[in-house]
């Protein structure tokens, strides 16, 4: 069965898209002790045939470079800690949440949205 090729505008990332590429990125970046030089798009793995123009990674990694404000983000997660402590889902060791980094906050907060969900 032959690909069909889409037409470049219906291939275009929006920025909603790029933000929440670039925050994951940063995530597991940070959690697995990468670099930006260590994202790889599938076309620059060896052997890989797509029609998918692809993002030149070039670009994204440089943007991945760029400083990051994590703040809205940590403080999100911050909120649904308090939340899971002030509600009894959480005991009291995760009240100076304050003091934690960014990935204890996605993760406990990842662990909060989990035990809640119905």
């Amino acid at each position: 069965m032959q690909q069909q090729v889409l037409p470049k505008r219906l291939m275009a990332v929006t920025a909603e898209q790029e933000k929440v590429f670039d925050e994951r990125s940063r995530y597991w970046m940070e959690r697995l002790g990468l670099n930006a030089k260590d994202v790889k798009g599938h076309n620059e793995f060896p052997n890989q045939s797509t029609n998918c123009p692809g993002d030149n990674m070039n670009n994204v990694r440089a943007r991945l470079n760029k400083p990051f404000t994590t703040s809205s983000v940590e403080d999100k997660a911050r909120d649904l800690i308090r939340k899971a402590v002030k509600g009894g889902v959480f005991t009291s060791p995760h009240t100076d949440v304050d003091k934690y980094t960014t990935i204890q906050l996605l993760e406990y907060a990842l662990i909060y949205i989990e035990r809640t969900r119905k």
